[in-house]
């Protein structure tokens, strides 16, 4: 239509936006701005011009303007072309027809077209409007519970249902092994005429300990499609278990139901041995931890032997080699002497290989990582509550220093424990058999065994005496640190309100006052530790010295021989060693009840993924009454996909905040269609950013009426929200600029960074030089930044990750107006373009951009497809829509909204 009235000008190398802008030139037409960047919105102001040109005066479209029409038409979808052909049917009908000969060759109709009827109307060319389908999992992520046989997983076909498709999939491991957790699967999934979505099952393997995090991935295989295109944001979906067992073992399963602020007393409760212990039979069960454990113990085994057998010789040297009195000359006696130089070598050099090599058998990186991983998981799953209650200190001590330390001075303190106790069996049987190799049973008799029998139970009475101290006063140590590193922690946060309001002094006296508290503690427990070595020994001693004057006698009569004694005399103090190194072991194990009770509160927190998987299986019933429902009023064509019309619904849910109901939603039929940009006003106070953090998934809601109540988010959609306080990761710019993007896909590209960054006023030095090198300089950007360029970032970041849903507070509240006309523009522009900076030529193959905001301006108000005023506090509560802005239906006027409808001053 706009080529007709263009004459014999040629667009042919025009976008539809360009050729736009030059058509409104020559005519001097006024196109309002929020408009320019809008195919087809574009396209329908050309038909709402009013006056238009003398049918004579217009000669027929040439070649190139056919081409124009051509390419706006096969990157726009279906709805786009319903909503401008009915505005060409009702206000320029000669053009209507004209456009459905263009396309068809045919005479066109009057009547309005409808979605249905769209593709019919210009014959669904294949060079108009692909055909080729989306192939692509429901969900980015699926959840199962532990017990399940199977997970099923539903894979989608959007776009055209007119040929069968077929792709293959597959399963890679994760954190979950194939044949341990699961059941390794590949196969390949095929779509009928009509068929939209199609369920694969992979089998489960159950257990009954503590695993930790268990994930592993299904792919889409790119390269064994037919008859689709495999989705580049979801080819690929995760599935995890939802492990409903207690850490460190379901011994201790009275910690399920235990509430966020009782845990820490619960778990200290329990004995930290016991916990230690059990934590140790489960990391055993893991099948390479026990593979490694077991080589450290045939180790320790062959360790043992070298010992003994240097025990041996050392006594045939002295007594066989050494002697002044032996018979043997000298020359046997030298040659002697260097066979047990030999020996005495060689076994270091095979214990230094053995030791060296047994790091790469990851015992100690695969237990500390189950338990980093679990203490993660934990807390990004975990009930908001919990989560808030939660020191930063304590998550990340539980993250770096507590797995360390249950991995070196836990687990591997017990396999020391075990080594050590089976060196001292073999010194026990050394003292027995070496007299009988030297003929003497008299010998075997005179040695006094009680001195050394007496050690370990010496060792358990010092043990029972000392551990309720040094437990004590190693919890109150660890209590003082855990207060020191929290106001270290606020100290960094709060730098700016300190700095503002001249509190220096205050914070350094306060920090004096932590590190003197902390200081006395280190010393009293420097005091304890020493006091424990020492016993020890003075222990040691005691039994050397009872040793030396039983045995010594026996030498100065002649019963026993000076090799035998030094030999004997030597194994006497080798064990009280080894009992000293048991008894400072098994002290590191109870030094661990800091690490192991923080580490078990945290773990076994109450999470929140069965809610989660809850929510996910109501979207998918819901998804697919509305699905069957709309197949019966519309029966779409190959062309549409029903997916793009399952829209966001919210009917009579709640949210909970330590299991009180605190916000309710009580309203019912809040409609939220897909490709809308919805704006929701409402006083102060009255739920409408619990409502958007509820569509978010910010916060989870609850049902408060388990038949009437709604909750629809169609899982397929990936859903980004943007809170109103900017964050920054550890990392360059480019990377917090594209911290939401897929892997795997464009939408991170370097060039359309710069571009949104522009089109979101960032043009400092530091975005024009922006740059994707791993080496780019990390800044602490909120300090950097000024306060109008981090919400920008925050902006450019959304639009950069490109979510089918973006849940947005509050855009424009501390932006100028300019700026605030800009942001909007761009939301505009996300939703009527499928995204901001992409191609256009692969709008079709893009899914609906729905975009949510609250606003506190009424320009935002004004440009939004639907406002919706929330009541969510008050009788009766409500979400009333006052306003629309669809191209099919008459805007209402907004001007009814008070300011107060947009906050109050304190916002």
């Amino acid at each position: 239509a706009q080529s007709r009235r263009l004459g014999n000008q040629s667009f042919g190398d025009l976008t539809p936006p360009a050729a736009i802008r030059r058509a409104g030139a020559q005519r001097q037409m006024s196109v309002p701005s929020r408009r320019s960047n809008e195919s087809f919105r574009n396209m329908q102001l050309v038909a709402e011009v009013e006056g238009p040109p003398e049918r004579n005066s217009a000669p027929a479209p040439n070649e190139s303007q056919r081409q124009y029409v051509k390419r706006w038409l096969s990157s726009a979808s279906p709805s786009d072309m319903e909503k401008v052909f009915n505005a060409l049917a009702s206000k320029r009908p000669d053009e209507y027809r004209d456009m459905a000969q263009l396309m068809t060759g045919q005479q066109g109709q009057s009547a309005p077209i409808s979605r249905s009827s769209t593709s019919s109307m210009i014959g669904r060319p294949s060079e108009l409007i692909g055909k080729v389908p989306i192939l692509q999992f429901s969900s980015p992520k699926y959840f199962c519970m532990e017990g399940e046989p199977v997970v099923k997983v539903v894979v989608i076909r959007v776009g055209s249902m007119e040929r069968p498709t077929r792709v293959a999939y597959r399963t890679e491991d994760k954190t979950a092994r194939a044949g341990h957790n699961y059941v390794h699967s590949q196969g390949e999934i095929v779509w009928d005429i009509g068929d939209i979505d199609k369920e694969i099952e992979i089998p489960l393997i159950d257990d009954s300990e503590w695993a930790g995090v268990l994930e592993f991935r299904i792919v889409l295989d790119k390269d064994g499609v037919d008859n689709g295109i495999v989705s580049e944001s979801l080819g690929e979906t995760w599935v995890q278990r939802i492990d409903d067992d207690v850490f460190p073992s379901n011994d201790f399963e009275t910690l399920r139901t235990v509430r966020p602020h009782e845990m820490a007393e619960e778990v200290r409760k329990i004995d930290t041995m016991r916990l230690i212990m059990e934590f140790a039979r489960t990391t055993f069960t893991d099948k390479t931890v026990r593979r490694g454990t077991i080589r450290m113990f045939l180790i320790g085994i062959l360790k043992n032997t070298f010992f003994v057998l240097h025990l041996a010789v050392s006594a045939y040297m002295v007594d066989a080699v050494l002697s002044p009195g032996h018979n043997a000359d000298k020359d046997d006696r030298i040659s002697r002497l260097f066979v047990i130089v030999v020996l005495t070598l060689l076994p270091t050099a095979v214990l230094h290989y053995l030791d060296y090599t047994q790091f790469a058998k990851g015992v100690v990186g695969i237990t500390r990582l189950r338990v980093a991983s679990g203490v993660m998981n934990s807390f990004l799953y975990m009930e908001d509550s919990a989560r808030q209650s939660m020191e930063t200190g304590d998550l990340v001590d539980a993250m770096t220093l507590d797995s360390d330390l249950l991995v070196k001075q836990g687990y591997l303190s017990l396999v020391a424990i075990v080594q050590l106790l089976g060196r001292i069996v073999m010194c026990f049987g050394f003292q027995m058999v070496a007299p009988l190799q030297s003929g003497s049973i008299s010998q075997l008799l005179n040695i006094r065994f009680v001195p050394l029998v007496a050690f370990p139970f010496l060792l358990l009475a010092v043990m029972w005496a000392r551990s309720k101290r040094t437990a004590d006063v190693l919890r109150e140590r660890q209590n003082y640190h855990t207060e020191l590193v929290k106001a270290v922690h606020s100290v960094v946060d709060n730098f700016r309100l300190i700095a503002d309001f001249n509190r220096r002094q205050w914070v350094m006296d306060m920090h004096t006052n932590n590190i003197a508290n902390f200081s006395k503690q280190d010393k009293a427990l420097s005091e304890v530790l020493c006091n424990n070595t020492y016993v020890m020994s003075w222990l040691t001693s005691a039994v050397v010295a009872a040793y030396v004057l039983l045995n010594g006698v026996d030498v100065i009569r002649g019963d026993m021989k000076v090799g035998m004694f030094l030999t004997c005399l030597g194994v006497c103090k080798t064990l009280g060693g080894l009992w000293t190194k048991i008894y400072m072991l098994m002290l590191q194990c109870i030094a661990l009840s800091t690490s192991i009770e923080r580490t078990v509160g945290i773990i076994n927190q109450q999470g929140d993924v069965k809610t989660r998987r809850e929510l996910h299986e109501h979207s998918y019933v819901a998804s697919k009454k509305f699905e069957q429902a709309e197949k019966s009023k519309h029966h779409p064509t190959g062309d549409e996909s029903l997916l793009d019309y399952l829209p966001i619904q919210v009917s009579k849910m709640g949210i909970t905040f330590n299991g009180h109901l605190e916000v309710k939603f009580g309203f019912e039929g809040l409609t939220i269609q897909q490709g809308t940009l919805i704006s929701l006003v409402g006083l102060a106070g009255q739920g409408r950013s619990t409502l958007l953090r509820m569509i978010g998934g910010a916060i989870l809601p609850i049902r408060l009426d388990e038949t009437n109540s709604t909750f629809l988010v169609p899982s397929h959609l990936r859903v980004l929200h943007v809170p109103h306080r900017t964050m920054f990761i550890n990392g360059s710019l480019y990377e917090n600029l594209t911290f939401g993007v897929v892997k795997g896909t464009q939408d991170g590209d370097l060039e359309r960074v710069k571009r949104i960054c522009r089109r979101c006023h960032l043009t400092g030095p530091l975005f024009e030089n922006l740059t994707d090198a791993p080496d780019s300089p990390q800044m602490m950007w909120t300090e950097t930044l000024s306060s109008t360029e981090k919400h920008m970032v925050s902006i450019a970041r959304a639009l950069i990750a490109n979510p089918e849903v973006l849940c947005i507070h509050k855009p424009t509240l501390q932006l100028g107006a300019l700026d605030s006309q800009t942001i909007i523009n761009l939301l505009r522009a996300f939703v009527d373009e499928r995204g901001v900076e992409l191609d256009p030529e692969k709008l079709r193959l893009r899914r609906p951009r729905t975009c949510i905001i609250t606003s506190v301006r009424h320009e935002s108000a004004e440009k939004a497809d639907q406002v919706y005023k929330v009541q969510g506090r008050r009788e009766p509560e409500s979400v009333q829509q006052v306003g629309s802005r669809r191209p099919s239906v008459q805007l209402l006027d907004i001007s009814q909204l008070r300011d107060e409808d947009f906050g109050d001053a304190r916002e």
